[in-house]
């Protein structure tokens, strides 16, 4: 796998968010927080055709325990959102991100991540910046096919 990155500045942004806390594999109960957040995004105007829908995933599932693997369903939202119920407000913060564009099943998370932290960071010239990284979602996702821009926060070494 293989991909070209590029670094750019990203202005921060708001987002709503659901929280899923079963681990990466379980689809079905990420795409279940991605309808509930819909479900509240929708009324509320932030859908639209150029909605930008984002995962983040915080946690490294090889350290940490599948049950505390964290995972916010985000949608960007305005700058007057507020929270509602299982539904948070975060933002997105501002800064240099490496984007490496990726598709596939379920299963090319897991190598966009290994393929942008392992191969292509260590000879960059640039290291982890202590922000979470951000996948976000282009076009629909089809019987479990995924498009996506995967944000890793970087600083020059």
């Amino acid at each position: 796998m293989e991909t070209r990155v590029r670094v750019e500045e990203v202005a921060a942004f708001p987002v709503a968010y659901v929280k899923h806390m079963k681990g990466y594999e379980d689809s079905e109960g990420i795409g279940e927080a991605f309808q509930r957040l819909f479900a509240w995004a929708g009324p509320r105007g932030y859908l639209s055709p150029e909605v930008k829908v984002l995962g983040i995933s915080f946690d490294d599932p090889e350290v940490t325990p599948k049950d505390r693997c964290r995972y916010y369903a985000c949608v960007a939202v305005g700058d007057h959102a507020q929270p509602e119920g299982e539904v948070g407000i975060m933002t997105i913060r501002a800064g240099r991100y490496a984007i490496g564009h990726f598709a596939g099943g379920a299963d090319m998370f897991r190598g966009a991540y290994a393929y942008m932290y392992g191969t292509w960071l260590p000879g960059s010239g640039w290291q982890p910046d202590d922000a979470p990284a951000f996948e976000v979602y282009t076009g629909e996702p089809t019987d479990a096919t995924f498009s996506f821009d995967l944000h890793i926060p970087v600083k020059p070494l």
